[in-house]
């Protein structure tokens, strides 16, 4: 192991995060061209997780994921989607069988609750379905980015944040 990888991992270490590198673990992308350069890393995320905004139509975590990983992961916190508050499992809709069949079309992932937190590696198909908490297997390496499922353009009245934690699996 060169000098450079070794005080990168010591700096991991002693900020409380679990890394293993050579077996896919999470790896933040400020933190590698860092450790690349033998620069000290800056950290986009913590063990106290990262935060999703309801508002944004796509968040950035800082979280690398690795393809055929698994990764486990909770939540905590609510959100608003207007003024129905949910946790990151998001609820369902009750208007009626038009409005409920014209809102599960317009959603950016159908077939999925309203406000279900939903995942994506480098914002591409095929979504991660998340949730409150579970596990998945990374479809593709790259950056994780989250979304409140929700209609494009509907955004705007949203409100709250979760807290992800997510860890690889062994």
């Amino acid at each position: 192991m060169d000098k450079d990888r070794r005080k990168f991992l010591k700096f991991i270490l002693a900020a409380g995060l679990s890394l293993a590198c050579e077996s896919g673990g999470i790896l933040l992308p400020r933190a590698r061209a860092a450790s690349q350069k033998g620069e000290e890393p800056k950290m986009g995320a913590t063990t106290e997780g990262v935060e999703i905004s309801a508002r944004e139509y796509w968040n950035k975590t800082g979280i690398v994921l690795t393809k055929g990983k698994r990764y486990s992961f909770v939540t905590e916190g609510e959100w608003r989607d207007a003024s129905h508050p949910c946790d990151a499992d998001g609820w369902v809709p009750e208007w009626g069988k038009t409005t409920d069949k014209i809102l599960e079309y317009l959603k950016r992932e159908s077939g999925q609750r309203l406000f279900k937190l939903i995942g994506a590696v480098d914002k591409k198909r095929p979504y991660i379905v998340l949730g409150a908490k579970g596990s998945f297997e990374a479809p593709a390496s790259g950056e994780l980015f989250c979304f409140a499922n929700d209609v494009p353009g509907f955004y705007r009245n949203n409100s709250g944040k979760v807290t992800l934690k997510i860890q690889a699996e062994s």
